[in-house]
């Protein structure tokens, strides 16, 4: 039998099972063993009684079972002098295209990986002031052994002294990744999310653009939750994770909040906590002096807890708190 190269298939014994379910056993045998020939042979196993029947460990029953195969269990069938099963054939077709695409994706991976390296380490030639030999007008094919050459200078045109590590030329960088990085809220790992942010565009397909609105409006989020730095989920899981493209982040940028249209009362107290906080915590908010009413206890809680002290000094320092109870749904009120 021809030798091939082995492929990896997925394989579900349930499925195995309740397969053979209505077979013999010498049946059963000889299929389970065709099968695992089709996938070592890669689709490729010659339709030959002879040499079945002692691969299948069945010898002279193997004829009589093969037709069982074919006509009873519809099993097998025969194509173009090889036996052939249909789940056998897409399994093979989807393993042969997942190492076609997981070589292709190497070989990119790679060229990535080596441009980044040579941008990275930039030039290693070093200068040196080690002067040549007098000539000695003597023609010769060969350099003496006590004239050195001298290296060349760096990029830069300064000399470094021998030994000494010449500092990093700067990465060009147009994938977009420096307007994402300065719009991520946390600054660990910049290596590991450079590289995960090229990964995205050139395997994934991943605009830089939205990637960078969604780490705006991941940084946005964070903020507002007074989420601590070491909290934040750290870029290159971010990305890998394909964070970006969760619908809560992908949403227009936020315009910039006016307090033209605020009354006196709230633009006091965006003057202490910011326009864009008042607006979020005292928009339906209702006050009547002495008393601030807020739409619900969870906000009242909230603004105690983190906003009371502003209000004391833009309201007054004899404000009170209280909230509108939610009303009744039908099915409460039954």
């Amino acid at each position: 039998m021809t030798e091939h190269k082995v492929l990896f298939v997925e394989w579900c014994a349930k499925d195995a099972l309740d397969g053979t379910q209505q077979m013999d056993p010498m049946t059963e045998l000889a299929y389970r063993r065709v099968l695992d020939m089709i996938y070592a042979t890669n689709d490729d196993l010659l339709d030959d009684d002879k040499v079945l029947q002692y691969s299948t460990k069945t010898g002279p029953k193997w004829k009589a079972i093969k037709k069982a195969l074919i006509e009873v269990h519809k099993k097998i069938y025969v194509e173009n002098g090889k036996i052939r099963n249909v789940v056998c054939t897409k399994k093979l077709e989807k393993s042969r295209a997942n190492i076609e695409q997981k070589s292709v994706a190497g070989k990119l991976s790679a060229e990535a990986r080596k441009a980044l390296k040579d941008n990275e380490t930039g030039s290693t030639a070093v200068g040196t002031d080690v002067a040549t030999a007098e000539p000695t007008g003597v023609p010769t094919n060969q350099e003496p052994n006590n004239q050195l050459k001298e290296s060349p200078l760096p990029p830069s045109g300064e000399k470094v002294s021998r030994g000494t590590k010449p500092k990093p030329r700067p990465i060009a960088d147009d994938s977009g990744f420096a307007e994402f990085w300065a719009a991520y809220p946390s600054d660990e790992g910049e290596t590991a999310a450079r590289a995960q942010f090229l990964n995205q565009i050139m395997f994934k397909g991943a605009d830089p653009a939205q990637m960078t609105r969604a780490a705006k409006a991941y940084a946005r989020k964070c903020a507002e939750n007074k989420i601590e730095p070491k909290f934040v989920t750290h870029a290159k899981k971010w990305l890998h994770e394909q964070y970006y493209l969760d619908a809560a982040l992908n949403v227009p940028e936020p315009k910039a909040i006016s307090t033209e249209d605020m009354a006196d009362w709230q633009r006091a107290i965006a003057a202490e906590i910011g326009a864009a906080a008042t607006v979020a915590w005292f928009r339906d908010a209702l006050w009547s002096a002495p008393v601030l009413t807020m739409p619900g206890k969870f906000a009242m809680d909230r603004v105690k807890t983190d906003y009371f002290t502003a209000l004391q000094r833009a309201l007054g320092a004899d404000i009170q708190l209280v909230y509108t109870p939610a009303k009744p749904t039908q099915e409460t009120a039954a």
